[in-house]
Formats: C-alpha cells, structure tokens, sequence
C-alpha cells in the first residue's frame, strides 16, 4: 500500500535528482579527469586501495590493504587491454 507507493515515489526521485546532477556535473569532472598525468593516477591508485582496504577489513585495514596491493600488481601483469601494449 502506502509503503510501497512511498518508495517508488522516493526512487523515481532520487533516480531523476541524481540523473541531473549527473548531467550538470559530467563536463566539469570529464575535464578533470582528463588533466590527470602520472601524479594524479598514483595518487587516486593509492586513494582507492586504502578506502576499500578500510572498508573491507575495518579491525584489521592491514589485511585489506596487502589484497588491494596484490590486486593492483596482478592487475599490471600481460598486455594492456586497449593497444596491447606491454605493461
């Protein structure tokens, strides 16, 4: 009943809020994102290996961030997807 029509309604909301924002900000992050260079990529690498680290092992970040580590350098290994470059 009620509940139901309160979620949908919330939904359709949050979905055509974020669609928007989505819309107004894609130019502004896509010129961001397309200055980044070797600094920046290290970076955001480092960023994001300590935030899922943090987030997937909370008592122990340690265990999560030698996974992230692990993950990263198996991630280097073969030929680049795109080109077919070596790594």
């Amino acid at each position: 009943g009620q509940a139901m029509g309160l979620a949908t309604t919330g939904s359709f909301l949050g979905s055509l809020f974020g669609m928007l924002m989505l819309a107004i900000f894609t130019p502004i992050i896509g010129n961001a994102a397309l200055s980044f260079h070797s600094f920046e990529y290290f970076w955001l690498t480092i960023f994001g290996i300590v935030i899922c680290g943090s987030l997937t092992a909370p008592k122990d970040p340690l265990k999560g961030w030698v996974a992230g580590f692990l993950g990263l350098f198996v991630a280097t290994i073969g030929m680049e997807g795109m080109h077919a470059y070596r790594r």
